[in-house]
């Protein structure tokens, strides 16, 4: 439960309780437990850890804990950061300034990759507020951030857009590749290069005020030396008030494995995950709908549902490749009809990759997308109707178009067979009498349809 400084512990339960049955278990366990509470007369005070975590909190959640707080006879909401001492920044290294003051360092980075035509959404949403804290300057944020999610998630997109908008600012801010940074510190210590190599390298990193490292899991099969040399960096920059983002496909603990040989591995990956936010894979219809846009291309909600079908998983390079040819097509007044798209798809990813099968999990997933909800939430206990409806919808939809039974069905939500009948009936029954939930499911009906194969 969340901790309080107050003796007040029974109106702050019973305002516990009323934030449970409007959030989603996850959203009230890992933003809102965090937050100390402090009752002050009519006023009721949030303090979070951080200054990002307060933002995050006031934006998703303040006006739901404002109303409950209101019915509880609270007149006035605050949510603050903890206050944190501030670290003294020592001397830099000899040199350093002379380099600040020289104009910005130039790195190689895509123009073309920015904040603007970066997709937002709820998978990551978090880690975009707190690049643009970064670039912001924001005083409660040094050291190390790190980035993790899989391939096609957007990490090397925000990456990108950080460093344009760092150089726009004028920003000292060096961009490097895990396995660009290893070739660049190898040159510097070889023999074969002058003997003040090492020292531009050390000066070059000291004198930075945001460097960001992609992929740092490549470093995972490089030198001792290489680790040691960017572990320092990190230490270095996070004593100046510097600050060090990095990605990886890895998570912190999976980092810790793939750095294990030796203790400077170890070091480095401890020194990296300092503060590390997961970014999922993006929604594909959000994806789908802002590239269709940039693109001035209008397509049936027909040939979009198999997109989003067919394209799940897939790679951003082949989705752009078939969006920039239906928009060709559309600039030429060119036929885009159901089966004209399939047949492009079917050119790109081959006749058997373009088919879908209706299966279970395709309904889950189906379902799941269309109310909002994650498939944990549909596989969870929870009893609340945001979970259960979506759940017996699923249930409903497996039973009326699948040919498996009903203990098959039950364990894809790890019940039993009654319980998915009862699902059935309820959801029948509703239909008959509410318009709208019989309008979803039709609709849910017509996108299951573009599967062709059943089993």
């Amino acid at each position: 439960m969340s901790k309080s400084q107050n003796p007040s512990s029974g109106v702050i339960e019973k305002i516990q309780a009323d934030l449970k049955n409007v959030l989603s278990e996850s959203e009230f366990s890992l933003w809102i437990e965090p937050l100390i509470w402090t009752i002050q007369k009519k006023s009721l005070e949030f303090v979070a850890p951080d200054q990002f975590f307060a933002a995050h909190v006031k934006r998703n959640f303040l006006e739901n804990i404002q109303k409950i707080a209101k019915n509880h006879g609270f007149k006035e909401v605050t949510i603050s950061a903890s206050k944190l001492p501030t670290r003294p920044v020592p001397q830099s290294l000899p040199g350093v300034e002379r380099l600040k003051e020289k104009a910005i360092i130039n790195c190689r980075v895509p123009k073309d990759k920015t904040f603007k035509n970066f997709v937002v959404d709820e998978n990551n949403q978090l880690a975009h507020d707190i690049c643009q804290m970064v670039i912001a300057g924001d005083s409660s944020l040094s050291g190390s951030i790190f980035l993790h999610g899989p391939s096609g998630s957007g990490k090397s997109h925000l990456l990108y857009a950080t460093a344009n908008a760092c150089l726009s600012k004028g920003k000292k801010m060096w961009y490097i590749s895990a396995m660009d940074f290893c070739k660049e510190y190898v040159d510097a210590v070889s023999p074969k290069t002058p003997r003040s190599s090492m020292s531009v390298f050390t000066k070059k990193y000291a004198s930075l005020d945001i460097l960001l490292v992609d992929e740092i899991e490549a470093l995972g099969s490089g030198k001792p030396k290489t680790k040691i040399a960017l572990a320092e960096i990190v230490a270095t920059l996070s004593r100046q008030g510097g600050i060090v983002i990095t990605t990886s496909s890895l998570s912190p603990s999976l980092l810790r494995k793939k750095f294990k040989r030796g203790s400077e591995g170890e070091n480095l990956a401890t020194a990296l995950s300092g503060m590390a936010f997961d970014i999922s894979l993006p929604n594909k219809e959000t994806l789908l709908k802002a590239r269709m846009s940039s693109l001035g291309l209008t397509l049936s909600e027909d040939i979009i549902s198999y997109l989003i079908t067919i394209l799940n998983g897939g790679d951003g390079h082949t989705t752009n490749g078939i969006l920039d040819s239906l928009a060709l097509r559309q600039k030429f007044s060119q036929e885009i009809s159901l089966p004209a798209v399939k047949k492009l798809v079917e050119d790109y990813l081959g006749e058997e990759s373009s088919k879908v099968t209706l299966n279970l999990e395709t309904i889950k997933k189906l379902v799941a997308e269309n109310f909002k909800v994650s498939l944990g939430d549909l596989e969870s206990r929870s009893r609340r109707k945001v979970h259960t409806l979506p759940r017996n919808v699923t249930m409903y939809l497996m039973r009326e178009l699948t040919g498996h039974s009903l203990s098959e069905i039950g364990k894809q939500f790890n019940r039993s067979h009654a319980i998915v009948l009862n699902a059935h009936k309820k959801i029948s029954e509703a239909c008959r009498n509410d318009t709208s939930l019989k309008g979803q499911i039709e609709l849910l009906r017509k996108k299951l349809d573009l599967y062709k194969e059943k089993t």
